[in-house]
């Protein structure tokens, strides 16, 4: 019986490390955007961990570049359920929740995120986009001075959003000195960096630093 009990806990041993290699499989392939294969990969993954959040998320992600976002949005629910206390759950499923129009949805939920972490510059950033598409530019304007202040203070900074050259330009063309306009391009935009790196990121952490790598990339 002893030696069952052995041979049975280096299986799960074995099969939780093959579920690991699924789950950074399936990373190689959402970078290079091979997103059916990541697909498979992170469906493997999940067999054995099934209540993992990240990788949940992740195959959220992957779902969303297969124009199947709604069943991204059910994946992230998911995800956050798992780790309600986890902020970038929240601001993770705004991202998808923007794009499918539901904007008060994606506000509610950049507000969590920054309830449980005001710290979160990206949070911030984001919601001032939102509410500023909304109509709400003194709103807009204190999340992108709360972003701004905070990217002073940890020494981040960011890249601007796909559009926002288009923005400026037309400040410009408005005769707004361009140091205002200057001040605008410093607004950044998660779905900015997600055109680059094609996915949603599983911390803050790993975000800014891929944030520091595209800087170094682009000098």
């Amino acid at each position: 019986m002893q030696k069952s009990a052995v041979n049975t806990n280096a299986y799960k041993q074995n099969y939780a490390m093959s579920s690991e290699a699924f789950y950074q499989q399936g990373l190689n392939y959402l970078h290079q955007r091979k997103y059916e294969l990541a697909l498979q990969s992170f469906e493997k993954a999940l067999k054995e961990q099934t209540y993992n959040a990240t990788i949940i998320s992740d195959k959220a992600v992957t779902l969303f570049h297969l124009n199947r976002k709604l069943e991204a949005l059910e994946l992230l629910d998911q995800a956050q359920n798992l780790e309600p206390n986890n902020p970038y759950r929240y601001s993770s499923r705004a991202f998808i929740k923007e794009a499918l129009g539901d904007l008060a949805g994606a506000i509610e939920d950049y507000q969590k995120a920054i309830a449980l972490d005001p710290e979160d510059m990206v949070a911030y950033n984001n919601l001032g986009l939102l509410e500023e598409k909304l109509g709400y530019k003194q709103a807009a304007e204190q999340k992108f001075k709360q972003a701004d202040d905070l990217v002073e203070k940890y020494g981040f900074a960011f890249g601007l959003e796909e559009k926002q050259e288009e923005k400026t330009q037309k400040i410009e063309n408005q005769g707004v000195e361009k140091a205002k306009a200057k001040k605008a391009s410093n607004k950044f935009s998660l779905s900015y960096f997600l055109s680059i790196s094609k996915q949603v990121f599983s911390s803050k952490e790993v975000f800014q630093e891929f944030v520091s790598f595209v800087l170094k990339k682009k000098k």
